[in-house]
């Protein structure tokens, strides 16, 4: 019998720098557990997103940037919020961030979808 390859657990998410240069990895896990928790993320995500580029009140930045800690830290593991807004220090620049890697990984996901169906169903 031919053995059956375990599929990676993770997808791993790197920011890189103007020349290329890995700044940081992010890895997020697969289990069904977090992929439900960024899928019901993105909508509160979005109008994190949304509310940050038209609001000129001063306390959405900290209330932002304690909602998006609370919400992407058990997405991507304890830490990240502060590791990613290390890289960027704007709390409208790491929104932004999230939001790309949360539709990135939507992506990939879908894409994985349907790479197995077609595997096994259409080859």
């Amino acid at each position: 019998m031919k053995p059956i390859q375990l599929q990676k657990t993770t997808i791993d998410i790197p920011f890189v720098d103007v020349d290329g240069r890995t700044q940081l990895v992010i890895e997020f896990d697969r289990s069904d557990e977090n992929i439900k928790r960024l899928y019901d993320s993105f909508e509160e995500l979005e109008q994190a997103k949304n509310d940050l580029s038209v609001s000129e009140n001063e306390d959405i930045f900290e209330d932002t940037r304690a909602f998006v800690k609370k919400t992407k830290d058990p997405i991507f593991g304890e830490g990240t919020f502060d590791k990613v807004y290390a890289l960027s220090p704007s709390v409208l620049i790491v929104v932004v961030y999230f939001y790309q890697m949360a539709m990135a990984l939507k992506e990939e996901l879908e894409m994985d979808d349907f790479k197995n169906f077609e595997d096994k169903y259409l080859s």
